[in-house]
């Protein structure tokens, strides 16, 4: 009897074990989940994210302003001329001020729609040509609204197409800044080329030429001349002051095909004076170092 009383004993005493064993291993297996640690970054990373989004967030809402402007322009498309001008409020924007306009800016038979878009920072120029009761963007430009001078529709290449001109003028650096966008119109009215950019230029399209002042300090930087060639720009050359080996201007003047050639090499000339071509574009006067 006692025998059977300690054998049953330790079958309870194994089960229990078991058991004890069982639930041991199932609470090791369970795990608490954890979030996953976010990625560090540094305090530049951050400000570039954080620029991204709001450069995405922005475009967002201008693109629902443009939007908004052509479905308010597409009733009128059938008239010869119309202009509408009002402004949205946005949270991340300020006041956007829209200008809406109808009308032959590049020739005598073809219409187009222009969407002005502007605010405290920025300056959209959205041009579409239409087609029956259809508009298609055959041009966009977006300029800083700090560095914005004024715009212009004409022929600036001499080819008896009118084309599209943005002029600003650097908000940063030491030195005389006036830029140019050209945008070439081209034959059938419904594209442009990409922009073309000039720093101090003078434009003569009656020559088909640019003349301008290259960046640099006064008395110490260059003029160029390029020409137009359909849809691009040849260099012609650059005027610049000749020095001596120890630097000091020698009085006169360097036509060279590249920039900075102070001596007479192969393709450059030596020059007594300024050619006369020059005397009246934008500038002159810091080429030569009088301001």
């Amino acid at each position: 009897m006692m025998r059977k009383i300690c054998v049953f004993l330790s079958l309870i005493c194994i089960i229990f074990y078991a058991c004890s064993k069982t639930e041991n291993k199932k609470a090791i297996e369970v795990r608490i989940p954890q979030k996953e640690a976010k990625p560090f970054l540094t305090k530049k990373e951050k400000q570039h994210k954080e620029r991204e989004e709001s450069e995405k967030r922005d475009s967002i809402s201008m693109q629902g302003i443009l939007n908004r402007a052509i479905s308010k322009v597409k009733p009128h498309l059938t008239e010869k001329l119309y202009k509408t001008s009002y402004e949205e409020e946005n949270d991340h924007l300020g006041i956007i001020t829209v200008n809406i306009s109808i009308g032959k800016f590049f020739s005598k038979k073809e219409r187009h729609v222009l969407v002005h878009r502007s605010n405290f920072g920025v300056i959209h120029f959205n041009f579409f040509s239409i087609n029956e009761n259809e508009l298609k963007e055959i041009l966009h430009h977006e300029q800083w609204a700090l560095t914005y001078v004024s715009d212009t529709i004409r022929d600036i290449n001499g080819d008896q197409l009118k084309d599209f001109v943005i002029n600003s003028y650097g908000s940063a650096g030491c030195c005389l800044k006036a830029a140019s966008q050209v945008y070439l119109r081209k034959d059938d009215a419904k594209k442009f080329t990409d922009a073309f950019h000039f720093i101090n230029p003078t434009f003569s399209p009656k020559e088909g030429i640019i003349r301008g002042i290259c960046y640099g300090h006064p008395g110490e930087t260059e003029m160029y001349k390029y020409k137009w060639n359909e849809a691009t720009v040849d260099t012609l050359e650059f005027i610049s002051f000749q020095r001596n080996l120890k630097g000091e201007k020698t009085g006169k003047f360097m036509r060279s095909n590249k920039r900075f050639h102070f001596k007479k090499n192969k393709g450059n000339q030596v020059l007594r004076k300024v050619p006369k071509e020059y005397e009246g574009i934008y500038g002159y006067d810091w080429f030569l170092g009088k301001i």
